[in-house]
């Protein structure tokens, strides 16, 4: 937890999978630097490395592809997305179902 707490100090960590995986905010001054803190294995931007993949445990892929996912520029949009339910050309939500 020494390598998080450095990284706190120099980055802005937005989400961390412990006890070996943090996600920080890019700048697109932090892949080059930060691989030299100590505790630090590798740092990406963008899409990882099948091999850097493969080392990884099951939950820490699952964190690594739901980041990536979250992220990802071609995210599939509803119709109406983000609009509030009554917005002109849209149909309320249906009611409950009493039961």
């Amino acid at each position: 937890m020494a390598a998080l707490a450095q990284l706190r100090r120099h980055y802005r960590v937005l989400s961390v999978c412990p006890p070996r995986l943090a996600v920080v905010a890019d700048d697109g001054t932090a892949a080059p630097g930060i691989t030299r803190l100590s505790g630090v294995h590798a740092a990406f931007a963008g899409a990882v490395p099948e091999s850097e993949l493969a080392a990884l445990t099951e939950m820490e892929r699952l964190f690594v592809n739901a980041w990536l996912a979250r992220q990802g520029a071609d995210k599939k949009k509803r119709p109406g997305d983000k609009l509030p339910w009554d917005a002109p050309g849209f149909q309320p939500p249906d009611l409950p179902l009493d039961g």
